[in-house]
């Protein structure tokens, strides 16, 4: 009798314990998003323009091939190990993304500068970007197609928006006097430089904060880190 309620009782509590568990599962799943799910989604609004996750993929790729090259150095038997590393402050992981978001705003922000200023590209620059776009189509691994869902138009738009950022700062430096900024030029006009902190708060920046801590760089677009 004894036995048999303490069996009935553990059944019970395994029972729970399992619904528990798949609870945890659930919620574990729904926390980190699914960028193939959310390309046409609001990354950042830019002066109330909105700039997709379809947009800021190409720069999460391009940050997790670099670090992923790095981790791969530093590391090729765990290249999870590069990814953990906790330096000035935060985890290579967090600086890693923090890095995808800046540099896309300030290609965005860069790009309206620069079309405020009457810079656009020429015949010359237009061919280079149709040039690097059909590249890296032809480059793509399996997974960054499947999770950014590329075509050769839209890495030209996004190539654009780069290359005119790039115009602009050289721009900058060749047209703009920096000699009262405590930082070289160069550095000035970076994401975190001093000229380009000024120019970013003349501009409304608003991440779409719901979806954005949801992101976890590391497995996106490449191949999961050990």
């Amino acid at each position: 009798m004894v036995a048999a309620k303490v069996k009935r009782q553990l059944i019970i509590f395994m029972i729970a314990l399992i619904a528990a568990l798949s609870v945890v599962v659930l919620r574990s799943n729904r926390s980190t998003l699914d960028i193939s799910e959310h390309l046409d989604d609001t990354a950042v609004e830019i002066d109330g323009e909105a700039v997709t996750f379809k947009v800021l993929g190409y720069y999460i790729m391009e940050t997790e091939e670099y670090v992923d090259l790095l981790a791969q150095i530093y590391d090729a038997t765990d290249t999870h190990a590069f990814w953990r590393i906790h330096t000035n402050g935060s985890y290579v992981i967090t600086q890693a993304k923090d890095s995808a978001m800046n540099t896309c705003i300030r290609d965005e922000v860069y790009a309206l500068e620069a079309a405020e200023a009457g810079i656009s590209l020429d015949a010359a620059e237009t061919a280079e970007v149709a040039t690097e776009a059909a590249e890296t189509y032809e480059g793509l691994s399996y997974k960054q197609q499947k999770a950014l869902e590329y075509n050769v138009e839209d890495l030209e738009d996004i190539l654009t928006i780069v290359h005119l950022a790039r115009k602009y700062a050289n721009y900058v430096l060749e047209e703009v006097d920096l000699t009262g900024y405590n930082q070289s030029p160069e550095v000035a006009v970076e994401v975190d430089g001093e000229y380009y902190e000024e120019v970013l708060a003349t501009h409304e920046v608003e991440i779409n904060t719901s979806l954005w801590k949801r992101v976890s760089l590391g497995g996106i677009t490449i191949q999961k880190v050990q």
